[in-house]
C-alpha cells in the first residue's frame, strides 16, 4: 500500500523543490529580459523621414527627425541617385552620414519635384544609439506621384 510518507519522501520532495526553483528562475529571467526590452524601447532614438512641400513652387523637403529619447548617430544613409543630380541638394544629403541627431531635432533635405521621375524613391538609414548600445535600421519609400500631387495641390 502506498502511503503519504512513501509518496512524498525526501527524494521526491527534493525533486519537486528543484523543479520549483528552476521554474522560478526561468520566470525571473523572462521578466528581467522583458523589462530590459521595455527600457531599451523607451530610451532609444526613433528616426523618421517625412515629406513636406513648399506652396510657392515645385520644391519641397524631406524631413529627417529623431522622435526618440536619445541621440542617434547615422552610420549609413542611402538615398536615390536622382537626388544626387541636384548640386545644391546633394551637399545636404552627403552630410547626413556621420551626423548626430538629438531628440526632437530635425534635418531638412530639399528636393525638386520636377526631378523625380521614378515611380518611387527609397531612403535607407542605419543609426546607432549609445543609450541602448545598439544599431537600428529603417527604410522609407515615397511614391513620387504623391510628391508631385502634393506640390500641385498646395500651389492652387
Amino acid at each position: 500500500m502506498i502511503t503519504f510518507e512513501t509518496l512524498f519522501n525526501t527524494t521526491t520532495a527534493s525533486f519537486f523543490m528543484c523543479v520549483f526553483v528552476v521554474i522560478v528562475a526561468i520566470a525571473i529571467w523572462l521578466i528581467v529580459r522583458q523589462n530590459n526590452k521595455l527600457i531599451e524601447e523607451s530610451v532609444r532614438p526613433y528616426l523618421s523621414i517625412t515629406a513636406s512641400s513648399n506652396p510657392s513652387g515645385h520644391t519641397g523637403q524631406f524631413v529627417l527627425k529623431n522622435h526618440g529619447k536619445s541621440v542617434a548617430r547615422i552610420t549609413r544613409f542611402q538615398y536615390p541617385d536622382v537626388l544626387k543630380e541636384n548640386d545644391t541638394a546633394n551637399d545636404a544629403y552627403q552630410n547626413i552620414r556621420g551626423m548626430e541627431i538629438a531628440p526632437g531635432q530635425a534635418v531638412l533635405l530639399p528636393y525638386n519635384a520636377n526631378m523625380l521621375h521614378d515611380e518611387s524613391i527609397e531612403f535607407k538609414l542605419i543609426y546607432h544609439s549609445s543609450a541602448a548600445e545598439k544599431n537600428y535600421s529603417e527604410a522609407f519609400i515615397f511614391k513620387t506621384t504623391l510628391l508631385h500631387n502634393m506640390q500641385t495641390t498646395e500651389t492652387t
